[in-house]
């Protein structure tokens, strides 16, 4: 329960661990998974712009999806429960680290190679980040999607009775 309550500082630590990894381990030795220069940098920001716009749409019509959903006078898995917060905080992430890579998206696309080494170390941190924010709203979506399957299968076996 505690990674819930301080899910963004913990998330913000990984995704800085997993930075420093991809960018260090080379150097120990490793084998070099992660490579980017200034130009591939340049070209990946403006073909991310669009994608993370579009991410941070569906996140925020997910956002007002589920909101009403909570609302509906149905039960609903979230309602009156602890999770319901940890809910909100999740999409709050979400939509922030969303926001903040479209916008570096768009800086980056217009600004001019070559790239400082603590620039594209901050490109790859966001691009860490955006993989923790989606990994985390593909595991809510499913959470949501097998209540309802449950509930479904319940009502099902109900009938068959």
């Amino acid at each position: 329960m505690i990674y819930w309550r301080w899910q963004g500082a913990f998330d913000t630590l990984f995704g800085m661990m997993l930075t420093a990894l991809l960018w260090l381990l080379p150097s120990l030795g490793a084998p070099v998974l992660f490579v980017a220069d200034a130009q591939s940098a340049s070209i990946t920001a403006r073909t991310w712009v669009g994608p993370i716009l579009g991410l941070l749409g569906m996140m925020s019509a997910t956002t007002a999806f589920i909101f009403s959903l909570v609302e509906r006078a149905e039960p609903h898995f979230a309602r009156r429960s602890a999770s319901e917060a940890y809910l909100w905080n999740i999409f709050s992430e979400n939509l922030l680290w969303f926001g903040i890579a479209a916008f570096v998206a768009c800086g980056a696309s217009f600004m001019a190679p070559p790239f400082s080494t603590s620039m594209m170390m901050g490109f790859t941190f966001i691009l860490m980040m955006m993989g923790i924010c989606i990994s985390k709203f593909v595991w809510i979506m499913r959470k949501i999607i097998s209540q309802r399957v449950a509930r479904a299968l319940a009502n099902a076996s109900a009938e068959g009775r």
